[in-house]
């Protein structure tokens, strides 16, 4: 047993699955649609096991998810699903309950260069599968950031560099899942609009619409998750 791992993610290594699903902070709606039980609590990360797949909680922020991506090089997973939140620049064509699934991406990770009014964007290669075709998912461009409170400063610069969504993790997780060299599909939500609405507290229309997103992105899922089954008996 690979002890660091284990009281990391408060399981052992060579129980995670070939499908491993990362997300920030684990809803009521996706524990109950993804039919998770048992949650096995580590320090920092708590894990869930399903016949299918493993889900990782990370906790907010792109040094626990990203780092979490890390300690899965030696692991069976082979692909990624993230599940995310985002914060719109564009209420009519990114409207909250949107899902998005990045064509590119960049890092504005750091908090003190966020502060110091001087950003430098560093592009992340966004490649990335996505075996089905889906009129509900938009395709944008991503921006990780290291701060939530100085997001509604950058609105120009964000639009400048023709940023539709931005938030906190999806840089992070690109980058590390290439660097471990595993499959990796990110699916973001709109939960805000940035300027306009609050990522922390929603009105009951916009709690509707948040709720049908992650519906679909556990359809979403499923749909993974049947197409992966059906090429291994394929190949059997």
């Amino acid at each position: 047993m690979n002890l660091q791992f284990h009281n990391l993610f408060g399981i052992d290594q060579n129980s995670v699955k070939q499908l491993c699903i990362l997300t920030p902070f684990l809803t009521r709606e996706l524990r109950q649609g993804l039919g998770l039980e048992e949650q096995h609590p580590g320090k920092p990360y708590r894990c869930y096991q399903h016949h299918d797949f493993t889900l990782i909680e990370t906790r907010i922020g792109a040094l626990f998810t990203g780092d979490a991506i890390l300690q899965l090089a030696n692991s069976a997973c082979r692909t990624l699903v993230f599940i995310g939140t985002c914060g719109s620049l564009d209420s009519a064509k990114f409207p909250i309950g949107t899902i998005v699934v990045p064509e590119s991406a960049f890092a504005l990770e750091s908090f003190t260069l966020m502060l110091s009014g001087k950003p430098y964007l560093s592009p992340v290669e966004a490649k990335h599968i996505l075996p089905f075709k889906d009129d509900k998912i938009k395709i944008g461009c991503c921006l990780s950031t290291g701060s939530i409170a100085l997001q509604q400063q950058y609105t120009e610069f964000f639009h400048i560099n023709k940023i539709n969504v931005v938030d906190m993790e999806c840089a992070a997780v690109l980058t590390a899942s290439h660097h471990i060299k595993r499959k990796v599909l990110p699916f973001l939500h709109v939960a805000d609009i940035i300027g306009q609405t609050s990522p922390f507290d929603h009105d009951d229309s916009h709690k509707i619409l948040i709720n049908r997103a992650q519906k679909h992105i556990i359809f979403l899922i499923n749909q993974l998750i049947d197409q992966a089954g059906q090429a291994g008996q394929e190949e059997s």
